[in-house]
């Protein structure tokens, strides 16, 4: 029974009583407690992996590689790329991508104010976009090829300077865990790249 799981401890509870009752009441009310546990123990252990990751990179271009790699693989989403400051040119460089495919009209580099990663750096703010447009980036396999329809920019930022910005791609919404996720990942991240 439901008393029964709780008594035990168990965090991962679930009923399917659709009584609308005090029974069922109760039993919807566990369902979500049992929703938000799991979503802490995503994150928390998401976090604890990251902090071991950062601390193993040798370099930016190891470290950004690595990171977005195993950011795009953590959230399961098809494409990921983290632009770096380089402070000599004063703008962006692309530094670590996940599914990344290079195309021609497209540059490896921005400025600050520069399309919308240069408009994420300037505002110092998380940008998502819903229902991205069909040509504005494809994520593709030996399987076949799709247009996302999410982008989630996110300046990572340092003692108030944009270090770098994270662009990611989804055919998913991005959820309210991961966007909790990378609001308490990014600013490790930032401490790491300074």
């Amino acid at each position: 029974t439901i008393i029964d799981t709780i008594t035990s401890g168990e965090k991962k509870l679930s009923s399917s009583d659709t009584r609308n009752d005090e029974i069922g009441r109760l039993a919807k009310s566990l369902n979500r407690m049992a929703i938000i546990n799991e979503e802490q123990a995503w994150i928390q252990s998401g976090t604890a992996e990251f902090l071991e990751l950062l601390q193993k990179s040798d370099s930016t271009k190891h470290l950004s590689q690595t990171v977005i790699s195993k950011l795009c693989s953590y959230l399961k989403i098809g494409y990921g790329v983290i632009f770096i400051l380089n402070e000599d040119k004063q703008c962006y460089e692309l530094f670590g991508s996940y599914g990344y495919n290079e195309r021609k009209h497209l540059c490896n580099s921005f400025k600050i104010a520069e399309g919308l990663s240069g408009q994420c750096a300037l505002e110092k703010e998380i940008i998502l976009l819903n229902n991205v447009p069909e040509d504005y980036v494809r994520i593709n396999s030996g399987l076949g090829e799709a247009t996302p329809l999410n982008l989630l920019l996110i300046p990572v930022i340092h003692q108030d300077k944009v270090q770098a910005v994270v662009e990611l791609a989804s055919f998913q919404p991005f959820t309210k865990s991961h966007q909790t996720f990378l609001q308490g990942l990014i600013p490790t991240l930032a401490i790491s790249l300074n």
